[in-house]
């Protein structure tokens, strides 16, 4: 299994060029695994507490609603730099379809069952697969940076349109959790019997209605990757850095309207979570792309090392994470004769009896078994595509 035949859109980071040799934005893997490292904190957390590293209950933002979107902009990114200058169809379509079955399957993992009634149709792993050929094919007319972004911000003010106007009955005349247009749109298009929780909390974080906005995220990371790429050798960082002040304006505009809201994906969650993304982009690229007055780019060691491990394995741990949560879950072993108990509740009952921080404990010994996992395969330049 050689690096060049493991690696696919939402790991590309390198430059296109005229040689044979290419250079690789150090820069976007160090995002990459930032944001993957984080979300293996964070899902790793038991329940209860911590409310400040949880989703949102509605309106509101966390660090924890950043990742999804964070995730899906430096995906447009990552498609930016590999479809600049052809788009090979055969292999887009191709992992298309691989997303959507593998998300039916992960789906099937996650609820630990076989189901095929309640299957639920909808899922992280489908969002990539609609989100990255429809911007293949907007981008085919909106090819530059402005154009995409433009289309974007487009979309966004439909979609802000359409949940303010199917909202008139609802408390504030804002969408709630049980009074809100998107759930009764995926019903219709999916059945309520496969949706998230049987729609039984009103809504499909990764339903019809999150689309728009999962897409519009895309959007801005690719109007960021075109931007990195036409201004590669005239400070490229600065240009991130004003496209993302920029977004946060639009994210303030936009908040007037709907405030930040990641289960329905609000036109103000969607700028704000691109802009911080990108943002984070740029001070990275000052740290570990920016030319020397040798011209030499600066290495990556130590921990920042590390970090480019998830970064460079990104689609194996964001989804093997949630994985192994499932069968730490699912799994129950006998603990006493005639009584189980899962490896999950094992183990946390284990770190309950020394750690005065029982749930963070239990969380950074998943982040070291990741951590582990990663270094070993990013020593032997072993990276998961699909």
């Amino acid at each position: 299994m050689s690096q060049k035949d493991i690696e696919g859109p939402l790991t590309v980071t390198e430059l296109p060029e005229k040689s044979k040799k290419k250079k690789r934005i150090n820069s976007i893997d160090m995002v990459r695994g930032l944001v993957v490292l984080i979300s293996v904190f964070v899902s790793a957390l038991p329940w209860g507490g911590l409310d400040y590293l949880r989703h949102a209950e509605w309106y509101g933002l966390t660090i924890t609603d950043i990742i999804f979107p964070g995730f899906l902009t430096l995906y447009g990114i990552g498609m930016a730099i590999a479809y600049f200058k052809k788009v090979k169809w055969q292999k887009l379509i191709r992992r298309t379809v691989a997303f959507i079955i593998l998300g039916l399957v992960f789906n099937m993992i996650g609820a630990w069952e076989i189901d095929f009634s309640t299957l639920r149709y909808t899922g992280v792993l489908q969002i990539f697969s609609i989100t990255g050929i429809t911007l293949v094919l907007i981008t085919r007319f909106a090819r530059r940076w402005w154009a995409a972004a433009l289309v974007g911000l487009l979309i966004i003010s439909l979609h802000t349109a359409f949940l303010l106007s199917g909202s008139d009955g609802c408390a504030d005349g804002l969408p709630q959790p049980d009074c809100n247009p998107g759930i009764a749109v995926d019903k219709a298009v999916f059945g309520s019997e496969h949706l998230y929780h049987q729609g039984g909390r009103g809504y499909d974080p990764e339903g019809i209605m999150s689309l728009p906005g999962a897409l519009t995220n895309v959007l801005f990371g690719y109007a960021a990757g075109m931007l990195m790429l036409k201004y590669r050798s005239q400070k490229p960082w600065l240009r991130l850095f004003g496209f993302a002040v920029l977004l946060g304006a639009v994210s303030l505009l936009f908040y007037e309207f709907l405030p930040f809201n990641k289960r329905l994906w609000t036109g103000s969650f969607t700028a704000i979570s691109s802009g911080a993304i990108i943002a984070v982009l740029a001070l990275f690229y000052i740290i570990y792309d920016k030319e020397g007055k040798g011209g030499d780019s600066r290495g990556i060691t130590g921990i920042s090392w590390g970090i480019e491990a998830f970064g460079r394995n990104s689609l194996l741990i964001y989804f093997g994470k949630y994985i192994l949560i499932s069968v730490l879950v699912n799994v129950r072993l006998e603990v006493t004769p005639g009584q189980q108990q899962s490896i999950h509740s094992i183990f946390l009952q284990w770190i309950e009896e020394w750690s005065a921080f029982p749930k963070i404990s239990f969380a950074l010994f998943i982040v070291l078994f990741w951590t582990i996992t990663a270094i070993i395969l990013h020593r032997k330049n072993w990276y998961l595509k699909i």
